[in-house]
């Protein structure tokens, strides 16, 4: 397979999902194809941005045939239930983590993983409950994913739960993290 074209084609399918989603033009922005991190296998990666303007910026996956884009509301449950990731059981609590970052986490924040904890150690000192993210398979065959995220220009972090059901309903709450 000539992976020139199955990088065009992922490209392609970013750009036909933006136009459909919000009318954007493929002349009017930038796609850039990233190395996919902490993605199920087959995931592409790709961050698209106005050519025009630093406030139209997308992150994109691509599984299968199919894009997802953020700033879309329902992407999350889309991904999930269009690949049915619920049913497999080789998703890491990386992979839902940066699924749901790229695709329902609002853009003023950014999530903790453990990478973060041990390159700023010292900043979450104050804070030791701040753990990697977690996933747990629910006994009625949904999941909830643990994670703790901070504004991104400060140290505040907050506990983030998202339960996810069967059917693909998706309850999310957050509590403040306090110092010691």
């Amino acid at each position: 397979m000539n992976m020139a074209s199955a990088a065009t084609t992922g490209e392609q399918r970013v750009l036909d999902h933006l136009g459909a989603k919000f009318g954007v033009k493929a002349d009017a922005v930038q796609v850039l194809s990233l190395t996919p991190r902490d993605l199920p296998a087959g995931a592409a990666e790709f961050f698209v941005e106005g050519k025009n303007s630093r406030h139209d910026r997308y992150n994109c996956i691509v599984m299968g045939d199919k894009a997802y884009c953020s700033q879309v509301d329902g992407e999350f449950v889309r991904v999930l239930r269009e690949q049915s990731l619920l049913q497999r059981k080789d998703v890491s609590a990386a992979q839902y983590m940066r699924l749901y970052s790229l695709l329902a986490l609002p853009r003023q924040v950014k999530y903790i993983d453990g990478n973060v904890l041990n390159r700023n150690a010292q900043e979450f000192r104050a804070f030791p409950q701040v753990q990697a993210p977690a996933v747990t398979t629910r006994s009625d065959g949904g999941v909830t994913l643990t994670f703790f995220a901070t504004p991104t220009d400060t140290v505040e972090p907050s506990k983030w739960t998202v339960a996810i059901s069967p059917n693909y309903e998706v309850a999310v709450t957050s509590e403040e993290v306090a110092k010691r």
